[in-house]
């Protein structure tokens, strides 16, 4: 195959030419790190950075990179993404110790992938130092950085995995945030200290413009997260909601006409602010009255219909019996109309049965007088 091919094909970068020059690249390398040990048969051998720089100084490429030695990470820098008690925990095991902390080897998962080996904290300091390293360098100009040691990404805010125990791309990308976009278009790097404005209260208690993430552990547990959820969604369902209507054009406002009172029905006009009162009571005690009264004259007229008749009746059978009682007993049967007639405007001044055993008694005295 060209050598001078080899770079052309994918994502690779060419290494020369006008564009390999304008990079500017850096390489972070500790001469310590292939010292360390995982254990026999373990994987992950960190002697390998070693031969890949030896590979590098060979084929002469680090004269054409800026090579630093890292700055171990700080206990504090660790702790911008994982838990204290943790970073507490790999600074204090060892081989020798590791026996006495059984429970706390099972909580942050320590055992067989992620072993307790001399120099494990100075380990996760040097790689995890070299990869921040490289962040501030990319925040200041540098368009590449390496570091071969680096990408133990596995691990986890509180426990080792897969064979690592500090997350040091984690804590780049925390490291890269610093920077914002609008200082570097400009060329200018903003200061930490946060300058007083409107809004300063915000940024409290610290006043900086890099905010520390927290480090702390996450007490709650699924079962937790997954009731109050539950809680949270039955509350909103409880909750009325106004009708789901698309935005439109507001309808103008329509104007009712006035009406004039002159043309309104007099019995029903009345002013809701007036003082007089409307007696709706004594309206509807009226026309029970006259209801009642009028079925009492109905009643009574038909009595009184029905008095006249047998009246007329017993009359009819005396006239039978001697002729010259009928003129009396026409002349006595005129005041009768009279007083049905009577009965129908005064109902409660009429008593009919006296006065149908009057008028008999008037009769016969008639038939029996010589």
């Amino acid at each position: 195959m060209d050598p001078s091919s080899a770079g052309s094909g994918g994502n690779s970068l060419p290494s020369v030419g006008p564009d390999g020059q304008k990079r500017r690249v850096c390489y972070f390398y500790d001469p310590d790190v292939g010292n360390y040990y995982y254990g026999q048969g373990h994987p992950m051998k960190p002697h390998r950075i070693r031969m890949t720089h030896s590979l590098l100084a060979r084929y002469g490429l680090l004269n054409q990179m800026q090579v630093y030695r890292p700055n171990p990470a700080r206990d504090r820098d660790l702790c911008r993404f994982h838990a204290d008690d943790y970073i507490n925990f790999l600074r204090s095991v060892t081989p020798e110790t590791q026996q006495d902390q059984i429970r706390l080897l099972k909580r942050f998962n320590v055992g067989e992938d992620c072993p307790v080996f001399d120099g494990l904290y100075s380990f996760c300091q040097t790689y995890a130092g070299a990869s921040v390293g490289g962040a501030v360098k990319l925040n200041h100009g540098h368009d590449i950085a390496i570091n071969w040691s680096g990408g133990l990404h596995h691990a986890k805010k509180c426990e080792a995995s897969g064979f690592c125990y500090v997350n040091d791309i984690v804590l780049a990308i925390l490291e890269l945030l610093k920077h914002h976009e609008t200082g570097v278009a400009l060329g200018q790097e903003p200061e930490d200290k946060m300058p007083v404005n409107e809004y300063y209260e915000y940024f409290g208690p610290d006043y900086t413009l890099h905010v520390a993430p927290s480090n702390m552990e996450n007490k709650n547990t699924r079962q937790q997260l997954d009731d109050i959820r539950s809680k949270l969604l039955d509350n909103l369902s409880k909750l009325r909601h106004a009708p789901s209507v698309h935005f439109q054009e507001r309808v103008p406002d329509t104007e009712i006409p006035e009406q004039d009172e002159d043309q309104d029905d007099p019995d029903e006009r009345h002013d809701p602010d007036s003082d007089m009162e409307v007696d709706d009571h004594k309206a509807v005690e009226e026309s029970s009255r006259r209801s009642i009264l009028g079925i009492k004259i109905k009643r009574e007229f038909g009595e009184n219909a029905t008095r006249v008749q047998d009246g007329g009746r017993v009359a009819s059978e005396h006239r039978g019996l001697e002729p010259m009682a009928e003129d009396i007993g026409s002349s006595k049967q005129a005041p009768q109309a009279d007083a049905s007639a009577m009965a129908i405007d005064e109902p409660s001044n009429v008593k009919n049965e006296p006065e149908s055993s009057t008028k008999l008694q008037g009769q016969a005295a008639a038939y029996h007088k010589p």
